[in-house]
């Protein structure tokens, strides 16, 4: 992720909505890498409309609320796409996301607000999304 200081958390209690930059004085790998190299770098980030997400090391997966109105989720999941892949910076300076902080939830599925072209070069978008699970690895002997 570059500019993470374009970023505010949306901060849910007693039905009210506010923000946070918990972002502020972050400086990301993406940030730096993208300072260095331009245009040779590409971030994508991730999201769904529903389903669970759980890291691996965790015992139970945590449900997705719904979409709010208006964010990337519920634009992607109103396309009856299962599977998307938006493109952030090869479009008209004019289209919705480039012209609008929207809301989207693509890092720990905590909502998030922003321009989110100056932050990824491309969104994956999943219609359900599953949580990670830890897998046994039989240990094989070295050849």
């Amino acid at each position: 992720m570059r500019n993470p200081r374009e970023l505010d958390w949306l901060i849910e209690s007693d039905g009210k909505t506010s923000r946070e930059a918990k972002y502020k004085t972050t400086a990301t790998f993406g940030h730096d890498v993208g300072t260095e190299l331009k245009e040779a770098v590409y971030s994508v980030t991730f999201t769904a409309a529903g389903g669970e997400w759980k890291l691996m090391q965790a015992k139970t997966a945590t449900k997705l609320t719904a979409p709010r109105g208006g964010s990337f989720e519920e634009r992607l999941a109103k396309t009856g796409h299962e599977f998307a892949f938006l493109d952030l910076n090869h479009h008209p300076a004019d289209v919705w996301y480039r012209k609008l902080r929207t809301a989207m939830r693509p890092m720990g599925y905590q909502w998030m607000e922003g321009d989110w072209s100056k932050c990824f070069d491309g969104v994956i978008y999943a219609k359900t999304m599953a949580g990670s699970e830890m897998i046994e690895m039989e240990e094989k002997e070295p050849k």
